[in-house]
């Protein structure tokens, strides 16, 4: 059997190993460009490639200090089998939630890790 833990951290816990894990994990299980990807979001987007970010992308855009941010990530064994960066802020008097990104390996995948993560 295999041993499921699941850690949440404050936005500002997150370190620089943390976030180049989540990175590693993003960038090798993330998705691939669509064929459309390019005129979408631009030339960098190619069809077929992997979705990639840097370091300094994930924590500016996943992790901005104009909100409350959270990191949840669930390792199996040991492995980083997934995590979620999500943030919350207050917009017209009402409070925002956005998952700014959720990821699992495609190891672990349909075992119900996105919905462990999520809660």
């Amino acid at each position: 059997m295999e041993k499921q833990v699941f850690e949440k951290y404050n936005g500002s816990q997150v370190t620089e190993n943390m976030l180049q894990e989540a990175l590693q994990l993003f960038s090798d299980h993330y998705g691939i460009w669509g064929e459309h990807a390019a005129q979408v979001v631009g030339e960098f987007a190619k069809a077929g490639s992997q979705v990639r970010l840097s370091k300094g992308r994930l924590r500016a855009e996943y992790l901005p200090d104009s909100s409350k941010c959270s990191y949840v990530r669930v390792t199996v064994d040991g492995s980083l089998a997934g995590n979620v960066f999500a943030c919350r802020w207050v917009y017209d008097n009402k409070t925002v939630s956005w998952v700014t990104q959720l990821v699992v390996h495609q190891d672990y995948r349909e075992r119900g890790l996105a919905i462990g993560l999520l809660n």
